[in-house]
């Protein structure tokens, strides 16, 4: 799968236009290793994370908990 049309489908964005523009600006770790292209291909196995500093954004952390509470706009 693509890396941000994933994190889009994860929830962790609000829609796929923030999905890239977090890969492009460099918030998104796959496993452990900053990635920029919104093409990158994510692998079954794969560890996609927020990187730590993007963690502390308010933005980011409240689509996260919508996510996990499984509350959608």
């Amino acid at each position: 799968a693509l890396m941000a049309n994933s994190y889009w489908g994860f929830r962790f964005a609000s829609s796929l236009a923030q999905a890239r523009q977090m890969v492009v600006h460099g918030h998104i770790l796959v496993n452990g290793e900053k990635v920029n292209i919104p093409s990158f291909n994510v692998n079954i196995g794969d560890v996609v994370a927020l990187r730590e500093k993007s963690q502390k954004n308010e933005m980011f952390r409240d689509n996260f908990l919508s996510n996990i509470l499984n509350v959608y706009p």
